[in-house]
This record gives structure tokens, sequence and C-alpha cells, in this order.
């Protein structure tokens, strides 16, 4: 009692990929099933939704950061390039979040991996 709840929506039999050129920075932040070590087939939620540009069947790249090391010839610090892990399609696009399947995973993606895309990908 006092639980607010969504209408249903039937999912999405097909889903059709789209490009564009927006640009999209987000993160995933959950499962659909709660599984923490996620790869292709799972569906994961991601922090980006139409008000920032995403739609359905939009193709995004799933990255990692891989931190920094010290450049050995110059001893300064130097922030290394993300690494694709992997790329999810979006089944479905709300306001604020989406829902997308992963549909190719080099290595299992966690909450907090970063996802993009835009011109680069």
């Amino acid at each position: 009692v006092g639980a607010k709840l969504m209408p249903y929506n039937e999912p999405p039999r097909e889903v059709r990929i789209t490009s564009s050129d927006a640009p999209v920075d987000g993160y995933v932040i959950a499962a659909l099933t709660g599984k923490e070590n996620l790869a292709k087939g799972d569906i994961i939620y991601i922090d980006k939704g139409t008000r920032d540009g995403l739609e359905q069947g939009r193709l995004l790249k799933v990255l990692r950061n891989r931190g920094s090391m010290r450049d050995p010839i110059s001893g300064k610090t130097v922030k290394l390039p993300p690494t694709e892990i992997g790329a999810v399609v979006v089944v479905e696009a709300g306001k604020r979040t989406s829902s997308a399947i992963v549909i190719k995973s080099l290595k299992t993606i966690v909450a907090g991996d970063h996802v993009a895309g835009g011109a680069e990908l």
C-alpha cells in the first residue's frame, strides 16, 4: 500500500540500430537481474535518457578507465586512455535513464563502467 508503480509497457521485440553524432557520456548504474558481472545478452541501466539525446536503437561503447601511471622517460604522471570493453544497444530510453542490452563484452561489465557514443564511435 502506498507504493508508487509505473504502468506496464510491453518490452520491444525488435530494436533497429540507429546512429547519431550527438555525444553521450554516462555510466552503467545497475543490471536488470541485479547481477554484478555483466556480459553479452544482459540488460543494463544507464544514467542517460532522452533529455541527453538517447533514443531506442542507439549504439554505445562501454569503456573502463585505466587510471594513470608514471612515464618512464619524463617521470611525469600521465592519465591512460580508457579501454573499450564492450558495446550496448539502447532498448528503451526514458527521460533520465535508459535500459540497454549488451551486444559485445570483451571483459565483464560492472556498475560504474563508462558508456559513450557520438561522432567518435
